[in-house]
């Protein structure tokens, strides 16, 4: 039995709607929903690489902050005062409750930004230099399961 032509373009098309334009109007992919933080190196190596030199020395040997090999939420688009990013987040294993990490980052990597929470939340760690906009919105998406997509 032949397959229909219209179906073997399907896969096609749902791929090309997984994309958002970007400010300049050239489209930009999404993470799927089954992408999570450990995956971010490799979706978004410049967003990476400006993380991996943002986070201070001390913490550069620590996988579950450094290089994301923690237990990971999904990698989800975000709107931040009107400019799409990415948002994911992680924490230590068999330690989530008082160590995790929220980062949002743009696309081309270009802005990236987090916040770290270590040992029972008295110690809290800003990377980068997040505008107040995005600190607020690194606040309000901890522990939000998914439910907000604009801050």
């Amino acid at each position: 039995m032949k397959t229909p032509r219209l179906l073997l373009m399907l896969p096609m098309a749902l791929t090309a709607s997984l994309s958002l334009a970007s400010a300049d109007g050239v489209a930009q992919p999404v993470a799927p929903a089954s992408h999570v933080m450990s995956d971010f190196p490799k979706l978004y190596p410049a967003a990476y690489r400006h993380w991996r030199q943002l986070l201070p020395s001390a913490f550069a040997g620590t996988a579950w902050l450094s290089r994301f090999e923690g237990t990971a939420s999904q990698i989800r688009p975000v709107t931040v005062g009107g400019t799409t990013m990415i948002y994911g987040s992680e924490c230590k294993p068999h330690d989530c409750g008082p160590n995790s990490v929220q980062v949002l980052a743009s696309r081309d990597g270009s802005r990236v930004v987090g916040l770290v929470t270590l040992a029972g939340g008295d110690a809290v760690l800003i990377v980068g230099s997040p505008t107040p906009a995005e600190l607020n919105c690194l606040k309000v998406l901890d522990g939000d399961n998914a439910k907000v997509t604009s801050c």
